[in-house]
């Protein structure tokens, strides 16, 4: 089978994607479906070939366990999900009855080596974003209403990012952003906890889009909005 991209987003209700293991050119996925019942995505696992997988809004996944031959993906979306982790975990344990806590040591090594673009918005079950430091391509991240995402310290090794979404989140310090030497879009809505806005005029020579809540009051801000003209 020669097809290289396949979107099923506008179907009412997916449960079996078995069929999709033999599609083995397949270089783009979306299985972006609300009423999916699918929970495990093991038939993927032989799409080698993909560079763009679309898992979004798939509330019964737990886990991307089987998708740890998937090395050459570029663009992960992984929106509104109820995963714990967003990486595939090798398992010591067999009979998984003990929780695995995701670390970057206990995931694949070549996987996520390509990924430059990943959705993990309204990630709500995600509690270690310390994996994160492992995706060195990073260009684009989203960690919108990420809950649990607190410490952008996590983020420094990732210096290679151009955009930013950290809107919801409970970030306080802005402050590790300087490691962020290309940065040039930032979104930060309802970031009601972060105490100093001056923090950015570090990123002021390459930082061009900033957007935060509107009617927020940052000492800051007005002084970041010239800077970004």
């Amino acid at each position: 089978v020669n097809l290289v991209e396949l979107n099923l987003s506008l179907l009412r209700k997916l449960e079996n994607i078995d069929p999709l293991q033999f599609l083995t050119n397949l270089q783009n996925l979306n299985l972006n479906i609300r009423s999916s019942a699918i929970k495990d995505v093991t038939p993927l696992s032989t799409l080698i070939k993909l560079r763009t997988l679309n898992l979004s809004e798939i509330k019964g996944l737990k886990n991307l366990d089987a998708l740890h031959t998937l090395t050459n993906i570029e663009t992960l979306l992984l929106r509104s999900n109820s995963l714990v982790s967003f990486l595939p975990l090798l398992h010591t344990n067999t009979t998984r009855s003990i929780p695995i806590i995701p670390s970057p040591c206990s995931s694949y090594p070549d996987w996520g080596k390509n990924i430059t673009h990943l959705d993990l918005s309204q990630s709500e079950k995600i509690t270690n974003f310390e994996p994160l430091q492992i995706l060195k391509q990073l260009i684009v991240l989203d960690l919108s209403k990420c809950l649990h995402f607190q410490n952008l310290n996590i983020l420094q090794p990732l210096v290679q990012l151009l955009t930013l979404d950290i809107s919801y989140c409970k970030v306080v310090d802005l402050k590790p952003l300087h490691k962020l030497t290309k940065l040039n879009r930032l979104i930060m809505i309802a970031c009601d906890q972060v105490y100093d806005m001056s923090a950015l005029d570090v990123l002021s020579s390459h930082l061009k889009f900033l957007e935060t809540s509107s009617g927020t009051s940052y000492p800051a801000f007005e002084r970041m909005k010239k800077l970004c003209q």
